[in-house]
C-alpha cells in the first residue's frame, strides 16, 4: 500500500518510533520473514538477511509489539503482495452469486421417477 493514499499513518500512535526501535532491537536487526517458530511464513530466497520494515504480522491496529516483525524490504514486499491477493480472492468470493436454474429449464425429475 502507498503511503501516499493511505491514513494509516495517521492511526500509528504516539510512540509509533519506539516500538519500530524495540522490534528491530527484538529482532537483532535480522529478519523475522522466517517465524519464532522456525517456519518460512514470508521468506524470499533472495532476502538479504538485515530487516528494513517494521511490520504489523496480522493486519490492522492492533500496534503491540507481539503482532509488529522486523522484515527485509523483499519480504515486506511478498507478504504485501500476499495479503493483496487474500483480500482481492475474498471480494471476488463476495461478490459471487448463488447458482440459479435457468428460468426456462425443466424441473428436476421427482424421486420416485426414478428408475422408471
Amino acid at each position: 500500500m502507498s503511503w501516499s493514499s493511505s491514513d494509516r499513518r495517521s492511526r500509528l500512535p504516539s510512540d509509533w518510533p519506539k516500538r519500530v526501535a524495540a522490534t528491530r532491537r527484538r529482532a537483532g536487526g535480522r529478519c523475522e520473514g522466517i517465524s519464532l517458530a522456525g517456519e518460512p511464513r514470508w521468506h524470499v530466497e533472495h532476502c538479504p538477511g538485515p530487516g528494513s520494515d517494521c511490520d504489523h504480522d496480522q493486519r490492522g491496529d492492533d500496534h503491540r509489539l507481539g503482532n509488529l516483525r522486523w522484515l527485509s524490504a523483499e519480504c515486506h514486499a511478498r507478504k504485501t503482495q500476499h495479503e493483496a491477493q487474500a483480500a482481492a480472492a475474498a471480494r471476488r468470493a463476495a461478490l459471487r452469486l448463488p447458482r440459479e436454474d435457468h428460468p426456462g429449464a425443466p424441473p428436476p425429475p421427482c424421486l420416485e421417477d426414478r428408475g422408471r
